[in-house]
């Protein structure tokens, strides 16, 4: 079965090829397991995954958290939109992350088990839930 999706953005190439760079990234950088994925320099890692057309900084960041990073968020809609609902200005994806950060270090004193990955799912559950 032949598949013809392509990534989103002008010049879109097909997801197939996306997929290719996306393992070719990890490859080069000797990443065969989620073991070698903790060892790795993730900020390297990010820009170079970064750089493949259609992956923006939610997919990577959520790659990253599938594979075990628990101080990580994935800026998408659901976390940006609730951000700017309660701090009442437009939140750009890279201090998303780090208003997550600091919101799970003030909520450790009452969750001690709280990670920025935890947050980011209890928020993005409830903008998908509120009606």
């Amino acid at each position: 079965m032949h598949c013809n999706n392509k990534t989103a953005g002008a010049n879109p190439i097909l997801k197939s090829q996306a997929v290719y760079e996306f393992a070719k990234v990890l490859k080069d950088n000797n990443i065969e397991c989620f073991d070698d994925f903790n060892i790795a320099g993730m900020g390297n890692i990010e820009k170079e995954l970064l750089k493949i057309h259609g992956q923006g900084q939610a997919v990577v960041r959520y790659f990253f958290m599938l594979c075990g990073d628990k101080n990580t968020c994935k800026p998408d809609t659901h976390i940006l939109n609730f951000l700017k609902e309660v701090l009442q200005y437009n939140v750009k994806a890279d201090e998303a992350q780090e208003l997550l950060k600091n919101a799970v270090e003030e909520l450790k004193t009452e969750y001690p088990y709280m990670t920025v990955r935890m947050l980011d799912y209890i928020i993005w559950d409830y903008q998908r839930n509120k009606g």
